[in-house]
């Protein structure tokens, strides 16, 4: 047996730990990092245990604690158990690849092809659970792979245990289970012995996951039937959000997963006519693309033409691989196949399967195609988005919440869409998250916005309207608020002192493929006492459902 090449594995973490801790971006565009910082800040026992990542917040709040005693931010706290959660998942992923190939440039050179990858990268330095989830998964195959090897009732215990603990850190890993049972399939033993241990990984998911769901789902989400546990447990699927199958989820699925690789921010920038055009950052964002495409195109082309080696090399490894990619990557597809978020549980197999194709390759070819790989994603995904997040201004929601700050000089109350509240101090409003809270009834949003609008006028203080207070994006999922939220926004241009103007990427009417253009919108402000604030709050309480369907307010 070969012995583990130590030094190749401690120089890879140190130098992925290092270029994360680098590369903490100080724009935060993914929203639901503020959801996540905000729950992990109040402390609740409601929002530390979330019904999609059950763990998660809470895991981040007993991390932070010593982080904040001894001088370090919330946001530098977080980030830095990211990355620590990223260095588990590379470990895992160099002990896979090590055990399959036995070559420890394999190994080397698939972590990096894994490290540098947009989907892992991005969830290693900023606010997310996803590579949690993953690093998990990771272990859980290791451990299938030396149950399938040396099968036993405690080894496919072990798997469903560490799937069982991904299931808590993200609901999706479940999915695992297919390929456990698959492993199952794979050990010469009787029929009996296959049934049993294949009941194994269920057990120990269960056992892991199951329970804590249960105790959460109960004692904090008051559920008291198995029907109530299962909404609580799928509460942000309920929404309408996500789901479905059609025609455009092939190109869908093929831009989820090629922006996993290398996401591109520079090259969509450079596509909007209003942004200037094409910079050097967006060329040479767009020449890695290119060149990381060709470089996966070539260990395709491994795979399909040299199969018999390949087999001789990955064998068992591979296939498991493969049903692991194609049971999670088909809920990717089915949920929401152009987001990066959902391809980073199903992206490992990705990567095995492209790394163990390359190491096929001899010498040079295969140094070729490898770095191709690698230094195409390092330089695209570094040229294209994180130099720029960086800095803050690479977030525009988070410029125009900037603004609508200085409008309300820290004091008002700001009515804004969700996207940009998340990027204010806690107390702004944004009507897309009243209709959540009233269960998308109209006439109760409004009755609360307008009972907090009387509410700040009454204390002194100022109401700060953005121009659209909902992104029509938004109204995909709510198509019933389409008539109050043209009331509310004529109303506002009707009677409200224009104060400034902000340029922001925002969807006229959803459509996918298509770029976000920039566009320019205008913050109001709302003077407590004055006669058009009095006239524009006596207009928002008339409004009934009939109104909405008017041209808005005479």
């Amino acid at each position: 047996m070969k012995k583990f090449p130590t030094i190749p594995f401690s120089i890879t973490l140190a130098a992925f730990g290092l270029l994360y801790c680098l590369t903490f971006p100080a724009a935060h565009v993914i929203s639901d990092s503020y959801e996540w910082i905000s729950a992990i800040s109040d402390g609740q026992t409601s929002t530390l245990f979330h019904p999609h990542h059950l763990i998660y917040n809470a895991v981040a709040w007993a991390w932070t604690r010593p982080l904040l005693y001894m001088g370090f931010s919330l946001w530098i706290s977080v980030q830095l158990l990211s990355a620590f959660g990223g260095m588990i998942a590379l470990a895992g992923m160099f002990m896979v690849l090590w055990k399959i190939s036995g070559e420890s440039r394999t190994a080397v050179v698939g972590t990096a092809m894994f490290g540098t990858a947009f989907s892992v990268w991005i969830f290693c330095v900023d606010v997310e659970v996803y590579i949690f989830a993953s690093a998990a998964l990771i272990w859980s195959f290791y451990s299938l792979l030396r149950a399938v090897e040396k099968p036993c009732a405690r080894n496919f215990f072990i798997v469903g245990m560490t799937c069982g603990l991904a299931g808590l850190f993200h609901q999706s890993s479940c999915f695992f289970l297919f390929p456990s049972i698959a492993g199952v399939c794979l050990v010469p033993v009787r029929i009996p012995r296959k049934f049993f241990y294949a009941m194994l990984p269920v057990l120990g998911f269960g056992l892991v996951a199951g329970i804590p769901y249960i105790m959460a789902g109960t004692l904090i989400g008051g559920a008291r039937t198995v029907g109530e546990l299962f909404v609580w447990m799928t509460k942000h699927a309920q929404y309408g959000y996500y789901g479905g199958i059609n025609g455009d989820t092939p190109y869908r699925m093929v831009v989820g997963l090629g922006r996993s690789l290398i996401y591109g921010t520079s090259v969509i920038d450079a596509m909007r006519v209003e942004s200037g055009g094409w910079d050097g950052r967006a060329i040479i964002t767009a020449l890695s693309m290119a060149i990381v495409g060709v470089g996966y195109l070539a260990c395709l082309g491994v795979a399909v033409f040299n199969s018999p080696m390949l087999k001789s090399r990955g064998g068992s490894a591979l296939f498991l691989a493969a049903v692991w990619f194609l049971c999670n990557g088909a809920f990717s597809a089915y949920y929401e196949p152009q987001n990066i978020e959902w391809w980073c549980i199903p992206f490992p197999p990705f990567i095995l399967m492209t790394a163990i194709s390359c190491s096929v390759l001899e010498g040079r070819r295969f140094w070729m195609v490898a770095m191709a790989v690698v230094l195409g994603q390092f330089v695209g995904n570094m040229s294209g988005d994180m130099v720029a997040r960086k800095s803050p201004s690479f977030d525009r929601f988070y410029n125009a919440a900037a603004e609508v700050e200085r409008v309300s000089e820290g004091k008002g109350l700001d009515i804004v869409p969700a996207l940009i509240k998340g990027r204010l101090p806690e107390g702004a409003l944004s009507f897309h998250i009243l209709l959540r809270q009233s269960k998308d009834d109209i006439g109760r949003a409004m009755d609360s916005m307008c009972r907090q609008i009387e509410n700040a006028f009454a204390e002194g203080r100022p109401v700060v309207v953005f121009e659209d207070i909902m992104a029509r994006e938004k109204l995909r999922y709510q198509p019933q608020a389409a008539g109050v939220i043209r009331y509310i926004e004529e109303a506002t241009a009707k009677y409200g002192a224009e104060e400034k103007s902000v340029v922001i990427p925002w969807e006229d009417g959803f459509e996918f493929g298509k770029i976000s253009p920039l566009r320019e919108k205008k913050i109001y402000l709302f003077k407590p006492g004055s006669k058009e604030a009095a006239e524009w709050l006596d207009v928002l309480r008339a409004y009934s459902d009939d109104s909405g369907k008017e041209a808005g307010p005479k």
